[in-house]
């Protein structure tokens, strides 16, 4: 503990004395330690039971935004201390944010026009608002991984497509089958992967393409 404190503390040295304000470390590692704190509920609070339902092997699978949240903490952490770049994990990590906290908050919305009976529910605009600002923050922190990220290949996007997409297959056809893939959500969300991989494949290439003719 001592020796990860020390490393902490030295990294953050690191980046303050490359023009790196104390405010962004101060709220880069206050995302990590969030980030992480925050995974842990949501793994007992929120997917606790299904968790204890489900086998060992597909857990994986089970707890979609929380699980993105904690490798959010781990990956970001690492970055920062190592000052590497990132490789096919982080791109994974960072198409998880970006799809499960823009995938929550829509789905929110949508419950809060079309089922006024939840909302004024005991608690349940009060849920709706934490999981709304929670996944918002998801939203916002896959950019922080985006620009640490090495040159993506093309190898990463096809790995990275078929994990999504698996994902999608359990969670709305599968194992877990809350709705099909030919319904609104199932369907929405299998077409927001493949779009939300090839959206930063693309932005990433169009990056190197134009380094390369400069």
């Amino acid at each position: 503990m001592y020796w990860f404190a020390q490393k902490v503390l030295t990294a953050m040295n690191a980046h303050i004395d490359s023009n790196l304000s104390k405010t962004r470390v101060l709220l880069y590692w206050s995302l990590i330690v969030g980030s992480i704190l925050g995974a842990i509920g949501g793994f007992i609070g929120w997917y606790g039971p299904q968790l204890l339902k489900t086998p060992w092997y597909l857990w994986l699978f089970t707890p979609d935004c929380p699980l993105y949240a904690f490798l959010f903490g781990i990956v970001f952490a690492w970055l920062l201390l190592t000052k590497k770049k990132g490789g096919l994990f982080t791109f994974l990590v960072t198409i998880g944010l970006f799809k499960y906290g823009l995938w929550t908050v829509s789905s929110q919305v949508f419950i809060f026009f079309t089922n006024r009976s939840y909302v004024t529910s005991n608690y349940g605009i009060f849920i709706m608002m934490w999981l709304v600002i929670s996944h918002l923050i998801m939203f916002f922190e896959a950019p922080l991984l985006l620009q640490r990220i090495a040159p993506i290949k093309t190898s990463w996007v096809a790995w990275v497509t078929a994990w999504f997409l698996i994902n999608d297959y359990l969670d709305y056809v599968g194992i877990f089958g809350f709705t099909t893939i030919t319904s609104l959500p199932g369907s929405a969300t299998f077409y927001a992967t493949v779009a939300l991989v090839a959206s930063f494949a693309f932005s990433q290439w169009a990056r190197v393409m134009k380094d390369r003719l400069q």
